[in-house]
């Protein structure tokens, strides 16, 4: 499956789909998935797809946080794999992970 990052913005929820590999090829279409959201809209990211993640997608998952405020981002869907990546990495304490 190709790597590919879905936005889908409905009032105040901005849902972003990563598919595959959540990398640094895709840090650009992250981006402007993230900035289709309205202002003050709260972001959920779907994880459900995404085979591997690397320390790229995790700086992208900050600079979305940053963009948007500290509580609007929820990360949801990871695979038990994922899921370790970001435990290892302390995002509990950054993003509702659910």
């Amino acid at each position: 499956m190709a790597s590919s990052v879905l936005a889908s913005v409905r009032e105040q929820l901005t849902t972003i789909t990563v598919n595959g590999e959540f990398c640094f090829e895709l840090n650009s279409e992250f981006r402007d998935a993230y900035k289709q959201a309205k202002p003050g809209s709260n972001i959920i990211v779907d994880l459900e797809n995404v085979d591997r993640m690397d320390s790229a997608a995790l700086g992208m998952l900050v600079q979305l946080r940053e963009h948007v405020g500290e509580n609007k981002v929820k990360l949801v869907n990871p695979r038990n794999e994922i899921k370790k990546i970001l435990e290892i990495a302390n995002f509990g304490s950054l993003f509702e992970i659910q």
